[in-house]
């Protein structure tokens, strides 16, 4: 197949990195969560950048933006380790990072909420009777 010719991995095989040379140069697969988040792929190897364009840096202005950039950023990075282990579930390497994401992501959405107020109607709590995710300004209107 096509594919295989850029990630030579089939799918439900075993994942041992002795065994295989090609499996060998797993320890620097992955991008790190930040420039994942602005190349808009984890994966080295099948990152292919455009010409000689520099991906610009990002600078959040306020300390939510940071935090809503940094919960962004963490989100798809495990969010593309999920679609890898559904496709390779015996991948060691991808669920072993996607854990620690997982908790990670997981302890900056409940810092953001509580800071600054629910994300979605899961987040709401029943503050003095009302349902508070639509007492919040919303993070996607910039307010």
């Amino acid at each position: 197949m096509y594919y295989q010719t850029f990630y030579p991995y089939q799918p439900f095989q075993t994942f041992d990195s002795e065994t295989d040379s090609s499996m060998r140069v797993m320890s620097n697969r992955f991008f790190s969560i930040e420039e994942g988040f602005a190349a808009g792929n984890i994966l080295r190897a099948q990152y292919s950048p455009y010409k000689n364009y520099q991906i610009p840096p990002v600078k959040p202005k306020t300390e939510k933006e940071a935090k809503l950039y940094d919960l962004m950023s963490i989100y798809g990075f495990r969010h593309d380790l999920n679609l890898i282990l559904d496709v390779f579930p015996t991948d060691k390497e991808a669920l072993d990072l996607f854990i620690d994401t997982d908790a990670r992501y997981k302890k900056a959405r409940e810092e953001y909420v509580k800071q600054f107020g629910p994300l979605n109607a899961e987040d709401a709590t029943n503050d003095k009777g009302t349902f508070s995710y639509v007492l919040v300004p919303s993070p996607w209107l910039g307010k």
